[in-house]
């Protein structure tokens, strides 16, 4: 009978999906959008997903009201609107875009309502406007880069700014929620595919998880109420035929519930 949130990258979804087919009332899955929208076309709830801790603290801390954005956080791109928290998402007018950014915001807002939130890590090269203040979820239109070669950087995030990052998102979440709140957080296993640090991406990639998987054990480790869960090292220690789709960059689908499995185990009291 618990409530659970996922928030993270798109792991998250993979996990939010197998619990709620074993009961679980999962927030997340019960967004919806304009039925016009690009993002109810890819699928409905992807528009959450969020690849670092920087985005993942502005979309806790903004849904809570604890910090504000010119414009909600919307960038204006020739004569359209576009939201950098957002995945999945298309430029389109003001008020359609605010649309989907406000709905993303009331579902954020359960986890006031919420016994379980997952958070789940996966990059730490970080996009940052610096007209408006707001770290992005990904890269930016590339007109949009075009135009205002000045306006965006990249930040290669440390582990002071994430654990930093993730320390605001956990007390936010902390003073929101009810009593008694529990916070899972993961690493994703999902390797990035592209790197702009001029590294190569499999070294890239092996330095963004080391240092990530470092701040969830130092985050689990400040609070009580936080615990890690290793679903980055089960997919990496087991056969990667097992592991991984053709793609080589999504988990498939049978380690996916594997590894929800335990968790299950680990985690959830059987329905009676």
């Amino acid at each position: 009978d618990a409530k659970a949130f996922a928030i993270g990258s798109c792991f998250a979804r993979n996990i939010e999906r197998r619990l709620a087919s074993q009961g679980v009332n999962v927030a997340t899955l019960g967004i919806s959008l304009p039925p016009e929208s690009y993002a109810s076309l890819v699928a409905p709830n992807a528009v959450l997903n969020k690849y670092n801790t920087h985005s993942i603290e502005s979309e806790v801390l903004s849904a809570f009201g604890e910090v504000n954005f010119p414009n909600m956080g919307l960038i204006e791109i020739d004569g359209g609107w576009w939201d950098p928290l957002a995945h999945a998402t298309h430029s389109g007018e003001y008020e359609h875009v605010a649309d989907i950014r406000r709905r993303v915001q009331a579902v954020t807002r359960q986890i006031s309502d919420c016994d379980l939130v997952i958070i789940t890590l996966g990059l730490n090269e970080v996009w940052f406007d610096d007209e408006t203040g707001v770290y992005l979820n990904g890269m930016p239109p590339r007109e949009a880069i075009r135009r205002s070669r000045d306006r965006f950087s990249v930040i290669l995030s440390d582990v002071e700014d994430n654990v930093v990052s993730l320390t605001r998102t956990i007390e936010c979440m902390r003073a929101n929620a009810k009593p008694g709140l529990k916070v899972v957080i993961t690493v994703s296993p999902v390797p990035m595919s592209m790197t702009l640090t001029g590294m190569d991406v499999i070294l890239a990639n092996t330095f963004s998880k080391s240092m990530l998987r470092v701040c969830a054990q130092v985050i689990a480790e400040k609070y009580d109420f936080v615990d890690y869960f290793p679903s980055y090292e089960i997919a990496i220690n087991s056969p990667p035929e097992l592991v991984w789709a053709p793609d080589r960059l999504h988990v498939a689908d049978n380690a996916v519930g594997h590894i929800t499995g335990y968790f299950i185990e680990k985690y959830l009291e059987p329905a009676v």
